[in-house]
């Protein structure tokens, strides 16, 4: 909701124009809005800002996240490239999501095994967002 001043008249835009209102609704209209956006604030300091999000162990530098990033984008990549080349098949790409799913599991499986469990979900979770741009693919 955007509201704006022109001629000493005030005007809400909307979607397919605008929309002449008064003074008084204008300023009503700033004034809960803005209770509006405090509102959520405090109920998001209340819920998560005291809270304790705990991991079993970080590793030391943020390296091995950012090479992991490089990593998972560029399967996105391939993959998608071999999407391209085979037309979006659908055997291809179910078999592209068995392959993600196999990662998870193996991921899944070792997870208590690696020592470093922050990693490990992260790794799990860059396999799921690989998994859904598989699928992704699969729907055109």
């Amino acid at each position: 909701m955007e509201i704006k001043e022109k001629d000493g008249k005030y005007y809400m835009l909307l979607a397919n124009g605008e929309l002449e209102i008064s003074e008084e609704q204008a300023m009503s209209l700033v004034k809960n809005r803005g209770a509006v956006i405090r509102n959520n604030l405090q109920s998001w300091i209340d819920n998560f800002y005291q809270k304790s999000w705990g991991v079993n162990k970080v590793p030391g530098t943020v390296d091995a996240f950012i090479r992991s990033g490089a990593f998972f984008d560029q399967v996105m990549r391939d993959l998608e490239q071999i999407a391209v080349a085979c037309n979006y098949q659908q055997d291809v790409i179910n078999k592209m999501g068995a392959f993600c799913e196999r990662q998870m599991a193996q991921l899944y499986t070792n997870r208590d095994k690696s020592g470093d469990t922050a990693l490990t979900d992260y790794h799990i979770l860059c396999w799921q967002r690989v998994n859904t741009f598989v699928h992704a693919m699969g729907d055109r």
